[in-house]
């Protein structure tokens, strides 16, 4: 991760963060008027809005989880003393995710936006350090950035997390509008250009998920871990009901593939056997931890499919 200085300010190579993200329902209702997918919520008054936590003491902060050379470019675009990190981070831990899975498997589930990133950052600063080899054609750096903003649409209050499966109209249409939210009504409120400039980079680089930008893959295959396998505690079927297993295996049958594919595409650009068997220990690794928990019929193909 190069550095740079406001002054030579080339388009980054450098972690970004994103700064105020609170928004106005003006805001965001402005946003609506140009974008049919949010007519949509505005037109299911009667459907509940995303769930939320009332604002409260922070059970981490994100610097304490990141590596020390992008916690540093953390604090250059957020100074502590602004008050904007602990204002992002609190956005973060607004959103509650995983709704359905507290209703449908266990209720004791309770995960937010923030502790899902802090999770995702943890994985790629163990992967990277488990495997040197991959930091050759992966920056880790960069991918933590790309995880850092991923979520900023969820910010947004009538967007909020969207659940992989089971999803309605109104769920459709507001993950359609995430991106819009984010560069419409989130990244614009970033005081500094510079900051603001790297955010909207950073976002719009894990958006694109092109299979060919290892970095952007990793930063994919964290995300998609720390939502399935992180979670994998509530999914477990020992003593399920025969209707609880059948709705946990549809359940997995629709976001096992969502880090399956990063981890194919890892695979298939990254040039050297040793990389390509770095990404398929990672994957029998958090495979393993599912085939304990869930429905081992399930997970068993997907173990061999990384077999060394």
């Amino acid at each position: 991760m190069a550095r740079h200085s406001r002054e030579d300010a080339p388009l980054p190579t450098h972690l970004s963060q994103l700064g105020n993200l609170f928004l106005s329902n003006k805001t965001l209702y402005r946003v609506n008027n140009v974008y049919d997918t949010v007519l949509v919520i505005r037109k299911h008054q009667d459907v509940p809005k995303p769930k939320r936590h009332t604002q409260a003491p922070l059970p981490l902060h994100l610097a304490d989880v990141l590596p020390e050379n992008v916690k540093e470019v953390y604090d250059f675009v957020l100074p502590p003393k602004s008050g904007l990190q602990e204002r992002y981070e609190q956005s973060l831990h607004s959103v509650r995710r995983g709704s359905k899975i507290q209703e449908k498997f266990n209720p004791t589930f309770a995960e937010t936006n923030l502790e899902h990133v802090a999770d995702a950052t943890k994985r790629l600063t163990n992967w990277g350090e488990t495997f040197p080899a991959l930091r050759g054609p992966i920056d880790f750096d960069e991918a933590i950035a790309e995880i850092v903003t991923h979520d900023a649409g969820e910010a947004a209050r009538l967007i909020g997390d969207v659940q992989p499966t089971d999803r309605t109209h109104r769920d459709w249409a507001r993950k359609r509008l995430e991106p819009v939210a984010a560069r419409r009504a989130i990244f614009p409120f970033i005081p500094d250009p510079f900051a603001r400039d790297l955010a909207q980079y950073y976002y719009d680089r894990y958006v694109a998920n092109n299979e060919n930008d290892l970095t952007t893959q990793i930063a994919h295959l964290s995300d998609k871990v720390s939502g399935t396998v992180g979670a994998a505690w509530a999914f477990d079927v020992h003593g399920a009901s025969k209707e609880k297993y059948i709705e946990i295996i549809n359940h997995l049958k629709d976001t096992i593939p969502g880090m399956v594919i990063p981890a194919f595409n890892l695979m298939h650009y990254l040039p050297t056997e040793e990389q390509r068997g770095a990404i398929k220990t990672i994957m029998r690794t958090e495979l393993d931890v599912l085939w304990k928990h869930g429905p081992r019929e399930l997970v068993q193909p997907y173990r061999e499919a990384f077999a060394a």
